[in-house]
């Protein structure tokens, strides 16, 4: 005869799941991520989800690197000023013999005390 194997499966969904997974996959279809990462966000009660979604969000936003540095509490406007203050205290920074980073002045005041003690042996 034939041998036939029959198996009786039991699948368990849960409701809840399944609802929120049909969001997402609306969302999906209708491209609307922003929206549905916005509500979310909103909808989190702990702040690490919030900044999860809002990550989340930003990334489907028209500005994406700007929303980034908003979220990590930098605003558009001032990262001029940053970059020019931070060229400047790179421009004051050196190297010593044992390749660490130490302020110009510094280097200059331990170079003057070094060449006063070769003059006093």
């Amino acid at each position: 005869g034939i041998n036939a194997e029959y198996g009786v499966m039991q699948v368990t969904t849960e409701s809840e799941l399944l609802e929120r997974s049909e969001k997402l996959e609306q969302a999906l279809q209708e491209n609307t991520l922003l929206q549905f990462c916005g509500e979310k966000a909103d909808a989190c009660e702990s702040d690490n989800d919030k900044q999860i979604w809002s990550f989340l969000k930003s990334t489907f936003d028209g500005k994406p690197r700007q929303r980034y540095l908003e979220l990590l509490g930098y605003r558009a406007e001032d990262l001029p000023d940053m970059v020019t203050s931070l060229s400047e205290s790179v421009g004051e920074l050196t190297l010593d013999s044992d390749t660490a980073i130490i302020n110009k002045s510094d280097a200059e005041s331990s170079a003057s005390e070094k060449g006063s003690d070769k003059e006093s042996e």
